[in-house]
């Protein structure tokens, strides 16, 4: 578990800034046995409570929560840890960093690692 705190300010075409309490969870399971380096399920849950804020940033939400599940299976892995997978993310919340609206969306994609 991470925590901290940051600070955004606008730099062009506006003003206002923000200073936010952050608390970060993240759990990586790597399970053993016949799944072992074939897959790998994530989850994180990202919380920003919002301390102060002005001009651009002061908007009706004080609170943000981003919880982000993803599963990755490997179909390919090498001795050199080249790896090729599919992976399958699902996500619901809100990242204020970014400054996208509340979202619920699932993504399938392929990862490569050389």
């Amino acid at each position: 578990m991470l925590s901290g705190v940051e600070y955004e300010e606008v730099a062009n075409g506006g003003d206002g800034d923000t200073l936010r309490a952050t608390v970060v969870t993240e759990v990586v399971l790597y399970p053993q046995g016949v799944l072992k380096d074939i897959i790998v399920f994530e989850m994180s849950n990202k919380y920003w409570n919002e301390l102060s804020a002005s001009g651009k940033f002061d908007d009706k939400e004080d609170n943000f929560n981003l919880l982000k599940i993803d599963a990755t299976y490997y179909l390919f892995r090498n001795k050199k840890n080249d790896s090729f997978g599919v992976q399958l993310v699902y996500q619901n919340g809100t990242d204020p960093n970014k400054g996208l609206d509340d979202q619920s969306l699932v993504t399938f994609g392929f990862v490569f690692i050389r």
